[in-house]
C-alpha cells in the first residue's frame, strides 16, 4: 500500500520541538522576529508572504513584510536590516521581478540572518556542507523522510534544476556524498529511487516514468481554476509507487515550519554569538 507522506503531520513535530527553544528565547527576554521582503507585485507573492506571517504570528513569533519595488529601496533596506539587532532573519519572497537585480538584491543578506540560504555566500558554504542555514524546502525533503523513517542512502533523481530547489539540493546531497542523477521532466526515472520533481508543471510526469518502489517529492506549485495541483500525475502514480507527497499538504507546510526553525535557531546564534561568517 502507498505510503501518503502527510507534510502537515511532519510541520507539527517540528513547531512541537521548537516550543522549548522559544521558552529559553522568552526567557532571555528574546522575541524572535523575521522581515520578509517582497520585490514582485505579483498577487501570488503576496498571498504566500501573509501566509508564512500569519503562521509565524501563531507560534508567537513576529513578521513584518517589507514591499521595496526598485532596486536602491530594496538594497538600502537589507541593508539596515542586517544592522538591526530586533530582526533574526531575512526572508526574499522570490519572484524577483526585472528590472530589479536579483544577485545584487541577495548578495546583501548577511549570512547570519539569511536563514533561507540565499546568498551566493550562504550558497557557497552550502556546497562545502558548512552552511549556518539549510534552505527551507531543502531541508523540508529531509525531515519528511526521517519521520517516515525512509533511508536517504537511496540514488536520488532530480528533475528540474532552478536555483530555487534543484540546484540547493543538488549541493545538499554532494556535501552528504549521496548518489544522485538530474533529469530533464521527459526522462524515464525507474533507476532512482528518491525522486523530488520542480517542473512546475500539473501532473506532467506520468507512471510510466517511475518505479514501482520509488518515493516521490512532489514540489509542483500548479494553479487552475483556484485548485493547486503538484508535477506528479498523481492519481495514477500513487497506485504504483512505494511513498508520495500530496499537493497541496506535503512538502509546502514543512517548508514553512523549517523555515520557523531557522529563524529560532538565527535568534539563540544572536544571544550565543555562535554563527561565524568565513
Amino acid at each position: 500500500m502507498t505510503i501518503i507522506l502527510d507534510g502537515e503531520k511532519v510541520a507539527s513535530k517540528i513547531y512541537k520541538d521548537l516550543k522549548p527553544k522559544i521558552s529559553f528565547l522568552k526567557k532571555n527576554d528574546v522575541q524572535p522576529k523575521i522581515a520578509i521582503v517582497i520585490t514582485s507585485r505579483d498577487k501570488r507573492s503576496f498571498k504566500y508572504a501573509q501566509m508564512k506571517k500569519r503562521k509565524f504570528n501563531e507560534k508567537d513569533v513576529k513578521a513584518k513584510i517589507f514591499e521595496p519595488h526598485r532596486q536602491i529601496e530594496a538594497e538600502r533596506l537589507i541593508n539596515n536590516l542586517n544592522t538591526n539587532n530586533t530582526y533574526h532573519g531575512i526572508f526574499i519572497q522570490l519572484p524577483i521581478d526585472r528590472p530589479l537585480n536579483k544577485s545584487r538584491i541577495l548578495s546583501k543578506l548577511d549570512p547570519r540572518k539569511d536563514i533561507d540560504c540565499m546568498s551566493p555566500h550562504s550558497l557557497g558554504r552550502l556546497l562545502i556542507g558548512k552552511e549556518i542555514y539549510t534552505p527551507a524546502n531543502v531541508e523540508a525533503l529531509f525531515q519528511i523522510l526521517r519521520y517516515y523513517k525512509i533511508d536517504i542512502n537511496k540514488k536520488w533523481g532530480i528533475i528540474g534544476k532552478d536555483n530555487v530547489l534543484g540546484r540547493p539540493l543538488i549541493s545538499k546531497l554532494c556535501a552528504e556524498g549521496l548518489k544522485f542523477s538530474n533529469f530533464k521532466p521527459s526522462s524515464n526515472f525507474s533507476n532512482s529511487k528518491i525522486i523530488v520533481s520542480d517542473v512546475q508543471k500539473i501532473g506532467y510526469i506520468k507512471k510510466n516514468q517511475v518505479s514501482k518502489g520509488s518515493i516521490l517529492l512532489d514540489n509542483g506549485n500548479n494553479y487552475l481554476k483556484g485548485k493547486v495541483y503538484g508535477d506528479f500525475d498523481y492519481r495514477n502514480v500513487k497506485e504504483t509507487v512505494h511513498a508520495v507527497t500530496p499537493v497541496p499538504g506535503g512538502i509546502g507546510p514543512v517548508t514553512v515550519a523549517v523555515l520557523l526553525s531557522n529563524l529560532i535557531k538565527a535568534a539563540i546564534n544572536y544571544i550565543e554569538n555562535t554563527s561565524e561568517i568565513l
